[in-house]
């Protein structure tokens, strides 16, 4: 059975919510490896921060334009009439993509950066102690 990508909204919120997390690994293996440097230690380091895409190819491209279609709302160069229902009904996909991924990777309570894992004992950005009251 053929499924149209841009109907299938728990497909597009999945991978909205992939396509999010793919974002934040990859910060984290970027900002990783400027701050250690090349080496063994390093790559160790990164090799933590992979995702995997369990949706059909089509399904993110959508979910890409919609994410497009966010910014362009968000700043105001895009106006109801000019978009169709399906993407406003992807839309709101796209925004429970957003609060879903809020919910799994809160702000670190030093740098304010998504934390990757919600229970980490550490941040693995700024290496503040996540345990530890944050003044």
């Amino acid at each position: 059975m053929i499924t149209d990508a841009r109907t299938a909204m728990e497909e597009i919120e999945t991978a909205a919510f992939e396509l999010l997390e793919e974002s934040l690994a990859g910060e984290y293996r970027r900002r990783l490896r400027k701050r250690l440097g090349e080496g063994e230690s390093a790559e160790r380091a990164v090799a933590e921060y992979v995702t995997e895409r369990t949706q059909a190819e089509g399904v993110y491209e959508w979910a890409g334009h919609l994410f497009l279609l966010e910014r362009l709302r968000n700043q105001g160069a895009l106006n109801g009439a000019e978009t169709q229902a399906v993407e406003l009904r992807g839309l709101g996909a796209i925004e429970r993509a957003r609060a879903r991924f809020r919910e799994a990777h809160p702000p670190c309570g030093h740098c304010d950066t998504p934390l990757f894992e919600r229970q980490a004992a550490s941040c693995a950005i700024c290496g503040g102690d996540l345990k530890a009251k944050v003044a």
